[in-house]
């Protein structure tokens, strides 16, 4: 739990920092790292139309390969779950000896 709060406030900082550097960017009429940032800007471009084709070929599966990835996912998310339990079991078994 302690994991996922911290991920949450340094996601959330960071997004504080960049909305920051953007204002101040605006008021001083600079850029910060515009050689880097055109690099970035291009893979999150790239990254946009690899997504787009993907829902396009995910709109020509049949309905049945969906539903069995649908399936597939959710057998493993309770795969995982029950292993995440029984490690549980075992480590408060251990803790009590």
């Amino acid at each position: 739990m302690l994991a996922i709060i911290l991920i949450f406030a340094l996601s959330l900082l960071c997004i504080m920092t960049l909305f920051s550097m953007k204002a101040w960017e605006m008021r001083t009429s600079t850029v910060v790292a515009p050689g880097l940032r055109r690099r970035l800007d291009a893979r999150a471009i790239e990254l946009k139309r690899f997504l787009a084709r993907s829902q396009d070929e995910l709109r020509k599966l049949p309905p049945e390969v969906v539903m069995l990835t649908r399936t597939i996912l959710h057998d493993a998310a309770l795969g995982a779950a029950s292993v995440a339990r029984y490690l549980e079991r075992q480590s408060h078994r251990l803790a009590a000896q």
